[in-house]
């Protein structure tokens, strides 16, 4: 490998860890890869007292996160949607929840 080449390899390398540091704001458009997505969705919903995640699926697909399942109440439906809303880099959020009566 070449002087130029290695110097051009290390300062992408340093590029790219730069651009992974951190959490990314809603609002800069980045969008995390959807599994990333996912699970960071499927953690936040998890540790949320207010939230009974159990009867919660949480898929995304290109920034696009659908929530569905059951929760027992209007409250914690509105809650997990607020959730999911905030992860960074989801674009949008399609309520399939359906609470029991």
């Amino acid at each position: 490998m070449s002087w130029l080449a290695y110097h051009v390899a290390r300062s992408f390398g340093a590029l790219v860890d730069r651009e992974l540091e951190g959490s990314p704001d809603r609002g800069d458009g980045y969008i995390l890869p959807d599994e990333r997505a996912r699970q960071a969705a499927c953690a936040q919903l998890a540790a949320d007292p207010d939230v009974d995640a159990a009867g919660l699926d949480v898929r995304v697909l290109s920034g696009q996160l659908q929530l569905s399942g059951s929760v027992s109440t209007a409250a914690m439906k509105q809650r997990a949607l607020a959730i999911c809303a905030r992860i960074p880099g989801v674009t949008s959020v399609e309520d399939a929840v359906t609470t029991r009566a």
